[in-house]
C-alpha cells in the first residue's frame, strides 16, 4: 500500500466524518431559524393584533361617537329622552357610518336606569330592561367610563364600542357601537395574512338567541363563524388545538401550523372569548428538509473533488481564508459602531440621531402614535472650560451622561448633538412625560457632586411630535423651548 493509497485511507473517512458532522450542524442551525421565526411570528402576532384592537378600533370609533356627543341637539334629545329628535338628528351620522364599514351592526343609546332609549338600527324596538342582560351595560352605568369589549348578546357576538353621555356634568345615558365579529377576524386575516377562527364558551351561547353559523365541540368552548379555506375542516380543527398552552406547533393533514391564541378583551365575569391565529409552517419545515439534502449533495460532491484532486493543503487555507473573513466582519462591525458612536461620550452622535429621528416621525405619521423629545445643554459650559480647562470640562460632560443615561429607558435614544448639547427621543411618550423626565434630570444633575467640587447645571427644551411635523420644524420648536428655559434661569425645563 502506497503513500497515496495510505493517505487515501485516513483522508476519506476523515472527510466523511467532518462534512457530515458539518451538515448536522447546518440542519440543526436550519431548526433553530425555523424556532425563531416560530418566537418571532408569535410576538408579532401579539403586538399587531394589540394594535389593531387598540388603533384601528377603539381609537377611530371612540373617537367618532365622541364627534356624534359634541351636538347639541343629540345631548339635547338624549336628556329628554325624545327619541323622535335623536332619531332624526341621528341617523344621518349612523346612515354614513353604516355605508362606510357594513360590518358596523348596531348603534344604541341607553338610559341611565338600563333601559334601552333608541336603537338606531332597529328604531322601533325599545323600552326593554337591556342593561339586566349585559354586563358591560351595568359597568358603563355605574362607572361612567368608556368601554371597548367583546360581549355576547340576544342577537349574537359583537365587538361593542361604548361612550357615557353627560349633560354638564349629569350622567344621562351611554350610546353604543356594535360590530360583528367577521369585520375583527376578516381585518386581522387580511392584515396578518393568517387564517383567523373564534372560540367561545358555552356559557357565552346559552346567551344568545341566535343561531351559530358554524360550530363544533372543543371543551367548553364552541367554534363560532369560520372561513379556514383549505386549511382546515371545520370538524377536523378541534382535534388539533389545545388551549392548555399559548403557541403550539401541531401536524395536521401531514402540514404543520402554529397555532396563536389571544384573548379578546371582555368584561370580568363575561364569558371567554378567544381568537386562534393560524399560520402555516410547513413552507418552513420543507425548506429545512430541501436544505438537508442538498447539503449532503454538495457533502458528497466536495468529497469527491477533494480525493480525486487529493489537495492536501487546501484545508489549512480554508481555514486561512475563513479567519481573514471573520476578522474582515469584525472589522466591518466596529468601524459601522465606530461611525454612530460619539468619540469622547461613548453614546450616539448626531448623525445616528437624525437618522433615528426621521425613522420616528416617519412611524409617528404613519401610525398616529407620539414621541417626546428633551434637547438639553450644560449651563456655563464655556466658563468651566475656561476655569478648569477642557480636560475637567470634558470630565464633567462624561459625568453627565452618565447621570442621564441612569435616569432614562433603555428604549430611549440618548445622542450628542454637538458641542454641550444633547438630544433624547423618548418613543411613546407625551410632552408631560418628556417635562416629567426633564425636570427630574435638571434635578439630578443639580444634586450630583462634581469632581471639580462645583455646582453644574443643565437647561431643557421639551417637545413631542405633532400631526404635519417634520424634523426640521421639531427641532425649531426644541431650539426654542431650549431658549426659553435659559432665559427664564437655567436649570429648569421648558415645554411647549
Amino acid at each position: 500500500m502506497n503513500l497515496q493509497q495510505k493517505t487515501l485511507l485516513i483522508v476519506i473517512p476523515l472527510i466523511t466524518l467532518l462534512s457530515e458532522g458539518y451538515s448536522f450542524y447546518l440542519y440543526t442551525l436550519k431548526s433553530l431559524q425555523i424556532d425563531q421565526v416560530i418566537e418571532t411570528q408569535e410576538k408579532q402576532l401579539h403586538q399587531q393584533h394589540s394594535h389593531y384592537i387598540k388603533m384601528m378600533i377603539n381609537q377611530r370609533y371612540h373617537y367618532e361617537l365622541r364627534k356624534l356627543l359634541i351636538q347639541p341637539r343629540v345631548i339635547e334629545a338624549v336628556a329628554r329622552q325624545d327619541k323622535k329628535a335623536l332619531f332624526e338628528t341621528i341617523n344621518p351620522s349612523w346612515q354614513l357610518l353604516h355605508s362606510e364599514n357594513p360590518y358596523v351592526k348596531r348603534m344604541h343609546f341607553h338610559r341611565p336606569d338600563g333601559r334601552s332609549l333608541l336603537r338606531v338600527h332597529l328604531p322601533n324596538k325599545f323600552d326593554d330592561k337591556i342593561a339586566e342582560r349585559r354586563p358591560m351595560l351595568r359597568k358603563i352605568h355605574t362607572e361612567h367610563q368608556p368601554l371597548s369589549v367583546v360581549e355576547m348578546g340576544s342577537r349574537g357576538l359583537f365587538y361593542r364600542v361604548v361612550e357615557p353621555i353627560f349633560d354638564g356634568d349629569k350622567y344621562i345615558g351611554a350610546v353604543e357601537l356594535g360590530f360583528s365579529m367577521e369585520f375583527v377576524m376578516n381585518a386581522l386575516r387580511n392584515l396578518l395574512d393568517v387564517e383567523v377562527f373564534l372560540f367561545v364558551s358555552r356559557e357565552a351561547l346559552s346567551k344568545s338567541d341566535k343561531r351559530v353559523k358554524s360550530s363544533s365541540p372543543q371543551s367548553d368552548y364552541v367554534l363560532w363563524a369560520s372561513e379556514p379555506g383549505n386549511l382546515y375542516k371545520l370538524k377536523d380543527f378541534p382535534a388539533v388545538l389545545d388551549f392548555n398552552t399559548h403557541t403550539t406547533e401541531k401536524d395536521h393533514g401531514g402540514e404543520t401550523y402554529l397555532l396563536h391564541k389571544e384573548y379578546m378583551p371582555i368584561i370580568e365575569g363575561s364569558p371567554e372569548v378567544i381568537m386562534v391565529f393560524s399560520q402555516n409552517l410547513t413552507p418552513y419545515i420543507e425548506e429545512r428538509t430541501l436544505f438537508l439534502w442538498a447539503t449532503i449533495a454538495i457533502t458528497v460532491a466536495v468529497l469527491l473533488i477533494m480525493v480525486i484532486t487529493l489537495r492536501l493543503t487546501l484545508t489549512p487555507l480554508l481555514t486561512r481564508l475563513e479567519q481573514t473573513n471573520e476578522k474582515l466582519l469584525n472589522k466591518v462591525d466596529e468601524v459601522t459602531q465606530l461611525s454612530i458612536t460619539d468619540t469622547l461620550t461613548q453614546i450616539y452622535n448626531r448623525k445616528h440621531f437624525n437618522a433615528s429621528l426621521t425613522e420616528e416621525n416617519s412611524m409617528a405619521e404613519r401610525y398616529g402614535n407620539t414621541f417626546a423629545i428633551i434637547m438639553f445643554d450644560i449651563d456655563n459650559y464655556k466658563k468651566i472650560n475656561d476655569t478648569y480647562g477642557h480636560q475637567i470640562g470634558d470630565q464633567v460632560m462624561i459625568e453627565i451622561v452618565s447621570i442621564v443615561s441612569q435616569n432614562i429607558r433603555d428604549s430611549d435614544l440618548f445622542s450628542r448633538w454637538g458641542g454641550d448639547e444633547f438630544m433624547i427621543i423618548l418613543p411613546h411618550q407625551t410632552i408631560a412625560d418628556g417635562y416629567h423626565i426633564a425636570d427630574k434630570l435638571c434635578q439630578s444633575i443639580n444634586d450630583h457632586s462634581f469632581k471639580h467640587n462645583d455646582n453644574v447645571t443643565i437647561s431643557c427644551g421639551v417637545s413631542e411630535f405633532r400631526k404635519g411635523d417634520n424634523e426640521e420644524r421639531l427641532i425649531q420648536r426644541l431650539d426654542h423651548n431650549l431658549y426659553m428655559a435659559k432665559q427664564a434661569g437655567r436649570n429648569i425645563a421648558f415645554a411647549n
